[in-house]
């Protein structure tokens, strides 16, 4: 069976936190994504994220994986 990758997630990105590699995503697992992507977002490294750090290439990348 081939598993499909949640919306917001790429193929690359699931694999490399699919790191039990069972073709799912444990909690621990998505949230490293998440925590990832907010380091990304978070681009002075506050913490927090801005309006204007959200409509980043990194921001929308996050949002995406929130909805």
């Amino acid at each position: 069976m081939k598993e499909i990758a949640p919306s917001g997630v790429g193929k690359m990105a699931f694999a490399k936190a699919d790191v039990d590699k069972d073709g799912t995503l444990d909690t621990a697992e998505y949230l490293t994504i998440i925590d990832a992507r907010f380091k990304a977002a978070d681009s002075d490294n506050d913490g927090t994220i801005s309006d204007s750090e959200l409509k980043s290439k990194a921001g929308i990348a996050l949002a995406r994986l929130l909805k």
